[in-house]
């Protein structure tokens, strides 16, 4: 599947995948980020899926646990694992 996209770096494949963080703010309002929710449904689903698996193995669970120590949410801390599995 990842031999069809074209993207220039990892920044570039995020956004395609939509899980690139975006902005929520406006002129009234102050916030934090939300994923971008666009770009291919079908390989943000596989990213999230392999973020799921990774947060129980042996290599990620580390990781997943800090996340979920500093206070993230579980889904914010699998966001976040697939980002870095993506890259």
């Amino acid at each position: 599947m990842l031999t069809r996209i074209l993207c220039a770096n990892a920044v570039d494949l995020a956004a395609f995948g939509g899980i690139e963080p975006q902005q929520n703010e406006s002129v009234h309002k102050r916030g934090g980020r939300r994923s971008g929710r666009c770009g291919s449904v079908l390989l943000l689903r596989q990213l999230y899926l392999a973020a799921m698996s990774a947060c129980r193995s042996a290599a990620c669970k580390p990781l997943y646990d800090a996340y979920r120590a500093r206070g993230l949410a579980g889904s914010e801390s699998i966001v976040i694992l697939a980002r870095k599995l993506l890259r």
